[in-house]
This record gives structure tokens, sequence and C-alpha cells, in this order.
């Protein structure tokens, strides 16, 4: 009898971790979509406050049946706008990571893993494609709207940051 129970407690066990990771790996690809929007850049970090010219612009829109996230970021330039990032961002669900491959114009191509650690806080270590480290990206979102987003270096010293207010969606 003590078998039985002990076999149906481990089956019960198992049933449960299995369930707890398929919704582990709903969790990832559902909050990545809310990533989606059109994206200003404030005057600083500190409040929600958008200047009358942004200095950034971010698209993010999906695209193969929502399974890639198109993200393109801007910089303004005098009276225009130029691209300066584009990136594509999916979900592996052999890992249950979110995976990224993308170029800036000044420093090359990479390639991003990470996770969001809850629903507000993301987290994607960059690396160039020989391996080498070049930057944690840490998103940080305080609603569904707003945003701030930094660079830290492998010392953990901030490298920039910038907040960003959606203002409208795709």
């Amino acid at each position: 009898m003590i078998k039985i129970i002990n076999l149906i407690a481990f089956f019960s066990l198992a049933l449960f971790a299995a369930a707890q990771t398929k919704l582990e790996e709903l969790d990832q690809k559902l909050l990545i979509q809310g990533y989606e929007g059109i994206w200003y850049s404030c005057e600083s970090t500190t409040k929600p406050i958008l200047a009358s010219t942004p200095q950034l612009k971010m698209i993010n829109r999906f695209s193969l049946d929502s399974t890639i996230l198109i993200v393109e970021v801007y910089q303004w330039n005098v009276d225009h706008y130029e691209q300066i990032l584009t990136e594509l961002i999916t979900y592996d669900e052999i890992d249950n990571k979110i995976k990224a491959f993308g170029k800036h114009r000044e420093s090359g191509v990479f390639i991003g893993v990470g996770e969001f650690m809850n629903p507000k806080s993301w987290i994607m270590e960059d690396r160039d494609l020989i391996g080498n480290k070049i930057m944690d990206v840490e998103f940080d979102f305080i609603n569904a709207k707003d945003v701030i987003v930094k660079g830290l270096s492998a010392e953990d010293k901030v490298l920039w940051q910038t907040r960003y207010l959606k203002k409208n969606s795709l």
C-alpha cells in the first residue's frame, strides 16, 4: 500500500512539474508580446516625460505568425531619424529562452540570450559572434507603456540607459 501511495505521489509531482514548465514557456512567449509597438525615449530615466523631439524612436512589430519580433531603433539627427539598430527576437521552446540576433550601426553584429525573470524584468546577455560578452541589457517594465532599458558592462557598470514610452500599438 505504501508503494502505491509513493507511486501516486511521484506521478503527481511529475505532472505538476510538467505543467509548471509549460506555464513558464507560455509566460516567456506572452510577455515578449507586450514589447510590440512604437516607443519614444523620454527626457530622462527619472520621469516619464517625452521631449518635444525624442532622441530615440523604437518600432517593434511581429512577423511570421507573431513568432519573431522585429526591432528597429532610430536616432534623431538634425531633422530626421536615422536607423541605428535592427534586431530579430524570438522565443525558443527548446530551452525556454528568448533569443536575439541584431546589428548596431557602430558596434556590429551580436546575439543575445535571456528571459523574463518576472513579468516586469527582462534580462538579455549580448555577445559578439565569436562569443565575447558585449553587455547585459536589462528591461524594467514600469507598466505596459513605460520601460527603462539599460546596458551594463561585464563589471555591472551602466554603459547607457533610456526610458521609453509606448505611444501606440501597431
